[in-house]
């Protein structure tokens, strides 16, 4: 019968076979640059839902002072009873499924803030008091929704399966101790709501159905108060009916005071305008103010807790919260008041056209602002810290940051109508959220290293074009000089794509000198570090190797004179191995390495190779290698017995015990496999009986004309071994 066996190459081989006991020799193994793939540069944006991209209803931010006004409610005929607990589900939740990736934007107008990190979230999101973002998956089939938390820093903090059957009247409301209260409707018909009182820490406090509201409070007690068609209605934390005042002129918008007061704007009885009331403990009005309008208009609240009234399009009423009368009553002329918002020291609000203004409470306006692009529209989404900084975007989806003094911070530019429904929230120390097109996004201030950073990119030709991943200044080899070390990614990739460019200068008497490195090669940079080395008095550049595949090595780098030279290399020329450092005392100073092969270039064994740092080098110290067990068939005998007389240059004394094993017979003729051989294909003629075999080998390969060899096998013991090579 006939064999054909391929054999692929092992770098820098020479196998002479003059006996048939063990020869061994150090194999020298040059790993160059691999025919990699240059990586794409498509923009990958992580994913925080599982849910297509198509659903999606926008909405508008909760706040824990003023709820979103829910649709009119339908006539509600029942008033649910105690609290129903529903267990959290054992069914698992959803995969993470990253959706497209949106287009990314760049920040105008500003050299200390930068885009720390964007999350695709493809549902209806909302944003805690602290900052943190609620997301919600369109519910399933089945009326479940998954609900998840992102804290500020991009991570998912938990995720929480719930019971919806729409998220048309989704809201969400906190309380200062952390409670989250979901409201949502639970039926088909639309004629319920339920009632989900969770802890920040992600699992339910209880859950209950009520009638259908028109809006809604979570109380700091975490009592919930809802406003039906028959009037109001108290639950307390678990669900059960505390308090009621049945009348139907008390359907209207709940608002939530700084100090837990509860207010609430309603129609008058005789339905034409509409009066704005603060209730007690026993839902019984306190107070009562006659408006002139007749829609509900916006309320915001002073910092003593005085409500604002939008009475007018371009101005305010401010009621004494307790008595209710008339303190101020403001009209600034080109203000759009239904979009303000306030702080301390005032509010901001949409000034015509376009444009926005920061207003004293007296009325008058410190300042203004109006972009150069003006064709979308006024600003319509504001948000504020206690200190006056202030953001708003308009319906091109721009994003605009100024201090309370009006300095610009940053901007966005979209222009783009595809981004008007935006959602904006400022943490307390400057950062700002940013929800947009899906995309949830983080705009922070410069570190204070960035910052120094940012004066050395200036100095930098040509300019790199991607974002700054790395930047250190040290002394690296104790000259006397800094070294100042910059890493940039891909034009317009991300974090994770990798490093595609690196420049490291010397800071010598003010002046900068670039000094040539090769430290971005073939394979991709994926980490940049420093680190030390055993026994050795500099410091040196560490480049954590992939070819985003199965290949994972290194490469260490050391200032020398005006380059950076490599000091050593480790990462499978094959693409597939993976390679990394020891630190065996657990010093923190890297005193090895070990490589870990399996791919073609060792024959798809697996082999794995020590090397120490001695002297200042590292030096190859011990290899093993995993051999199969012993081959049943001639074919097989003599493929093992190949492979491991190529294998024999790592030195494992086990290649050696095998040898000795498949091949008995000291004075074999000479077999000559060379380099230039590979890749090189065995053919094989077996003539087989049963104590004894004949195998006739010929090398294929076009450009070797090899001369047959005969393998003379007999079987002892049930295991055929090898007794002859001939030619």
């Amino acid at each position: 019968m006939w064999y054909k066996h391929k054999w692929v190459p092992y770098a820098g081989l020479l196998l002479l076979v003059a006996v048939c006991a063990p020869t061994f020799w150090i194999l020298q193994s040059q790993e160059g640059k691999s025919g990699q793939q240059e990586s794409s540069l498509t923009t990958n944006i992580p994913s925080v839902e599982s849910t297509p991209e198509s659903s999606m209803l926008v909405t508008t931010t909760a706040s824990p002072i003023s709820p979103s006004l829910a649709p009119s409610a339908t006539q509600a005929t029942a008033v649910a009873g105690a609290a129903t607990a529903r267990p959290a589900s054992s069914t698992p939740l959803p995969a993470i499924v990253p959706p497209k990736s949106p287009a990314r934007y760049s920040l105008e107008s500003s050299s200390a803030y930068e885009i720390q990190w964007a999350l695709a979230v493809t549902t209806s999101l909302f944003f805690g008091p602290d900052g943190t973002a609620y997301s919600f998956s369109t519910p399933s089939a089945n009326r479940k929704s998954v609900m998840q938390a992102i804290s500020p820093e991009g991570k998912t903090l938990w995720r929480l399966e719930l019971d919806m059957s729409s998220l048309m009247l989704l809201s969400m409301q906190f309380t200062k101790s952390g409670t989250i209260a979901v409201v949502s409707y639970s039926n088909e018909s639309n004629n319920q709501n339920t009632v989900n009182l969770l802890r920040k820490e992600g699992t339910r406090l209880a859950s209950w159905t009520v009638p259908s509201a028109r809006s809604w409070l979570l109380l700091p007690n975490q009592e919930v108060v809802i406003s039906t068609s028959t009037g109001l209605l108290q639950y307390d934390s678990k669900g059960t009916l505390k308090a009621q005042a049945e009348d139907p002129a008390l359907n209207g918008q709940l608002n939530l005071g700084p100090d837990g007061s509860i207010y609430l704007q309603t129609l008058q009885p005789n339905g034409k305008f509409h009066r704005y009331m603060r209730m007690d403990a026993y839902l019984k009005p306190v107070w009562e103010h006659q408006m002139i309008n007749s829609n509900p208009v916006p309320v915001q609240f002073t910092a003593d807790g005085d409500p604002l009234l939008m009475e007018s399009k371009e101005g305010w009423v401010r009621l004494n919260r307790v008595d209710g009368r008339v303190v101020q009553n403001r009209t600034v002329e080109g203000i759009f008041s239904y979009n303000m918002t306030c702080y301390a020291d005032g509010c901001y609000a949409p000034f015509s056209p376009s444009g926005a203004a920061s207003l004293a409470w007296d009325g008058s306006v410190r300042w203004s602002f109006f972009p150069s692009d003006r064709q979308y529209g006024a600003t319509k989404s504001y948000v504020t810290d206690s200190k006056g900084t202030v953001a708003f975007a308009n319906d091109g989806g721009n994003v605009f940051a100024f201090d309370a003094a009006g300095k610009p911070l940053f901007a966005t530019k979209r222009n783009s109508p595809d981004y008007m429904n935006s959602q904006l929230f400022l943490l307390p120390d400057g950062r700002l959220l940013i929800y947009q097109d899906y995309v949830l996004s983080l705009v922070a201030p410069l570190s204070d290293q960035k910052k120094t950073a940012q004066a050395y990119i200036e100095s930098l030709q040509p300019k790199p074009l991607g974002d700054l991943q790395f930047f250190h200044k040290q002394d690296l080899d104790l000259d006397g000089y800094e070294e100042v070390i910059l890493a940039f990614g891909y034009p317009g990739a991300e974090a994770s794509d990798g490093i595609g460019s690196v420049y490291v200068l010397r800071e010598r008497d003010g002046k900068l000198e670039p000094l040539t490195n090769d430290i971005v090669r073939a394979y991709g940079v994926v980490e940049l570090k420093l680190v030390r080395l055993q026994n050795l008095p500099h410091t040196y550049i560490y480049a954590q190797l992939s070819n985003g595949g199965p290949m994972n090595g290194f490469s260490i780098h050391e200032v020398a004179g005006n380059q950076v030279k490599t000091f050593a290399y480790s990462a499978a020329a094959s693409g597939s191995g993976t390679d990394e450092t020891k630190d065996s005392d657990h010093n923190g100073q890297i005193d090895g390495y070990v490589q870990h092969r399996s791919s073609y270039d060792v024959l798809n064994y697996r082999v794995r190779r020590q090397y120490d740092l001695q002297d200042g080098k590292f030096v190859w110290q011990r290899s093993s290698v995993t051999i199969p067990k012993y081959p049943e068939s001639v074919k097989d005998v003599i493929d093992q017995y190949v492979a491991l007389r190529i294998l024999e240059g790592e030195k494992d004394p086990e290649i050696g015990k095998r040898l000795a094993e498949l091949c008995v017979y000291n004075n074999a003729g000479e077999l000559l496999l060379s380099q230039s051989d590979f890749p090189f294909e065995l053919k094989m003629e077996v003539q087989e009986s049963k104590d004894t075999a004949t195998a006739t080998v010929t090398n294929l390969s076009v450009n070797q004309k090899l001369q047959p060899l005969t393998f003379h096998l007999v079987k002892r013991e049930g295991k055929w071994q090898i007794d002859v090579i001939s030619i």
